[in-house]
């Protein structure tokens, strides 16, 4: 299932219109703070909310899940605010936890 802004959405982490939150995320996969669904929940909140009140009821309560701050998050992730991850990084753990970082691609238009 896909939210508003595109971001998929694990069935059960869907907010009802009602404003619930979405479930808990499974836990971290070894080695990280944080579960992909967490970070895909907090991101889909954030682009879906239209008011102050969105903010409060959803996006907060999703970042306190994470750690409540971006800092946390990086942490969580073992990212880098500033540098960024490290190129000597054995990158198979993170694909595995995290997926590709790549948009999906566009299917091409052909005319007829």
């Amino acid at each position: 299932m896909q939210s508003a802004s595109g971001i998929e959405l694990h069935e059960h982490a869907v907010a009802s219109a009602a404003g619930k939150l979405p479930a808990e995320a499974p836990p971290p996969v070894e080695g990280f703070g944080v579960h992909v669904q967490s970070l895909k929940n907090l991101v889909s909140a954030g682009l879906d909310m239209k008011n102050r009140a969105d903010y409060d009821a959803l996006v907060l309560p999703l970042l306190q899940r994470v750690g409540g701050s971006i800092e946390a998050i990086a942490s969580s992730i073992k990212a880098n605010l500033t540098g960024g991850l490290s190129d000597s990084e054995d990158f198979t753990s993170r694909r595995a936890a995290f997926g590709e970082n790549r948009l999906p691609q566009k299917p091409m238009v052909t005319s007829s």
